[in-house]
């Protein structure tokens, strides 16, 4: 599967080349389409290894809201990335700061959870 995930991109950045010397408005919508492929030929074996993992968690609500945190700030990590690269791309380079800046606010948010906890353990530590 990883091989023809890197084959199909290669064909991709190829497509990009050629079509960039003449028509460059069709690039984004092949990156786009690219990625959107990508997602699905992985969803499939993603949601397996998902089913598997919930399975092993289920003991423990904790650890089942820790592993749906995770989840969630891996998702955010991925789409922020590629959202930024495809506007970098297309010399948007502020609208891809801004969507950066997001992710990372995005990630903070979710986080808080655990930063709170930490921080009571920390204070009752030194009390």
């Amino acid at each position: 599967m990883t091989l023809k995930i890197i084959l199909i991109g290669i064909c991709v950045c190829i497509l990009n080349i050629v079509l960039k010397q003449t028509q460059s408005v069709f690039t984004l919508i092949i990156n786009i389409a690219y990625a959107v492929l990508v997602c699905f030929v992985l969803a499939d074996r993603i949601i397996s290894y998902v089913e598997n993992l919930r399975g092993l968690f289920e003991v423990s609500a904790t650890v089942s809201n820790t592993l749906a945190c995770l989840f969630k700030g891996a998702l955010i990590c991925i789409l922020t990335k590629l959202s930024s690269d495809i506007c970098k791309e297309n010399n948007s380079l502020l609208v891809s700061d801004i969507i950066d800046l997001s992710g990372r606010i995005m990630l903070l948010i979710i986080a808080y959870p655990f930063i709170e906890s930490i921080i009571k353990v920390a204070t009752t530590f030194a009390l």
